[in-house]
Parts: C-alpha cells; sequence; structure tokens
C-alpha cells in the first residue's frame, strides 16, 4: 500500500513514485488542462449524436481526471507544509466560488441563443456551442495561469504537514 508523497503521486494520475515531471513543473496538470480544452472544443462541435458526444465525453474526462487529480500536488508544492491545511482549504473556497459563477454565466451565454416559448427555456445549437467554447476558453486561461505558479518543492520533495 502507499502512503505519504507515493500516494499524493498516485492521486495525481503518475505513474512512478517522484511523478513524472519535466524541471520543476508537474505536467499532468498542464496536460490535463490542455486535453480539458481539446475535451470541450469537441464538444462545440461534435454534439449532433451518440458516437460524437462519447468521444468528446472520453476527451473531456480524462482530461478533466488529470487536471482536477493534480490541483492537490500543485498546492501542496507551491506552499510550506504548516501552510498547505489553509491552502488547501482555500482551494476548496474558491474551487465552489468558481463553479456557481461560471455555471451562471454558461446559461447566461446560453440563454442568449436560445428562445422562451411558454415560459420555458430552450436552448439552440449556437447556445451549446458558444457555452462550450466559453468554457474552453476558461480552462485554457486557467492553463496558462498554473504556468506561472512558482513551486517551492518538486513532486518527489513533497511532505504532509504531519510528516
Amino acid at each position: 500500500m502507499a502512503s505519504g508523497p507515493d500516494l499524493l503521486d498516485l492521486r495525481a494520475g503518475q505513474v512512478e513514485a517522484g511523478g513524472d515531471t519535466v524541471g520543476d513543473l508537474d505536467v499532468d496538470g498542464e496536460a490535463g488542462a490542455a486535453i480539458t480544452t481539446l475535451g470541450l472544443l469537441s464538444y462545440a462541435f461534435l454534439h449532433h449524436n451518440e458516437w460524437q458526444i462519447a468521444v468528446s465525453a472520453i476527451i473531456f474526462g480524462l482530461g478533466s481526471g488529470l487536471a482536477v487529480g493534480a490541483v492537490p500536488l500543485l498546492i501542496l508544492g507551491s506552499v510550506s507544509p504548516e501552510e498547505q491545511g489553509m491552502a488547501n482549504g482555500t482551494n476548496i473556497l474558491i474551487n465552489n466560488l468558481i463553479n456557481a459563477v461560471t455555471t451562471q454565466l454558461l446559461f447566461v451565454v446560453m440563454a442568449r441563443s436560445g428562445v422562451v416559448m411558454q415560459g420555458t427555456q430552450f436552448y439552440s445549437d449556437a447556445s451549446f456551442r458558444n457555452a462550450y467554447l466559453l468554457a474552453a476558453g476558461l480552462v485554457a486561461v486557467a492553463l496558462v495561469i498554473t504556468l506561472f505558479i512558482p513551486r517551492v518543492l518538486k513532486t518527489s520533495e513533497i511532505r504532509s504537514g504531519g510528516q
């Protein structure tokens, strides 16, 4: 059974202990964000039948799984062990806030290209395309931001505050 840093590496989708790194950068999070962006772009243009949706879902799921799994390592590698709890708590707070705001923003974008009939909102093909394009843009911005976050520790050096 894995423990300590090895467990963290497994959660981030990394194959070997110490992680797949290029210099001090974790490639899983950045690759995950790039694949997620590709999946959202795929959804934007390929959503007209079941196989297109399935392919888009596989790409999006793979990317978001890598990206979300790498966030704890990004945080733990960017702060001292004494700040890890506070940093992860802040991550949860910001994540929930961003999810609430972006959900509303996406529905506003979708409503602009939709129609209301007898009090019910219906969304057009353009509504979904615009929402997916906006989401892809937001993930791409997040990818660029992660490239500028300074790393205090390499993945192989991360220790929890209790160790």
